[in-house]
């Protein structure tokens, strides 16, 4: 009867190992895990400058005096921002106007129909067109000039964007 539960206590000891060998997945497998990194491309910004315009030519009554000129006519130009559409982006108006000859009054609009200020962040519309693409514009408007000495004189305003991240 030894004999017997010596050989039944082999048997299923051998057999459990045998068994556990077979379905012990870590002994005999490797193991992968797998991690995914999405992005979207989208189009670049980019960013049309408006030709030069000629505001015309303005008397001053006495060297002395200032004199203000008010603006109607040919006194706009505006930068056409394009990009991804619905994305924001930011914006910065670099303004000059003013030296020693005249001093600008300048509004600045955005095709959102707010009044923009120097700095700040605006949302590119809907697609355009068949570009596909968003579309913002940024308009320069002088509403008067200011004479304050006689000569030549060149104002540049810039403006400057980047995607809002």
């Amino acid at each position: 009867m030894k004999k017997l539960v010596a050989l039944l206590a082999i048997v299923l000891f051998a057999g459990s190992t045998a068994f556990a060998a077979i379905h012990d997945g870590t002994a005999t497998s490797t193991k992968t895990g797998t991690g995914t990194f999405n992005c979207t491309i989208i189009q670049p910004l980019t960013i049309t400058s408006p030709q030069a315009v000629d505001l015309g030519e303005f008397v001053l009554s006495s060297v002395a005096t200032e004199n203000v000129y008010t603006l109607t006519e040919n006194n706009t130009f505006n930068f056409v921002v394009n990009g991804e559409p619905k994305h924001n982006f930011t914006y910065t108006i670099t303004e000059a106007n003013s030296d020693d000859n005249a001093t600008l009054s300048i509004t600045w609009t955005g095709s959102d129909a707010t009044t923009l200020v120097t700095t700040g962040t605006k949302a590119l519309g809907d697609v355009v067109g068949t570009t596909g693409l968003g579309a913002y514009t940024i308009t320069a408007k002088v509403n008067s000039v200011t004479a304050k000495k006689v000569g030549s004189t060149q104002f540049d305003q810039t403006v400057t964007v980047a995607y809002a991240l």
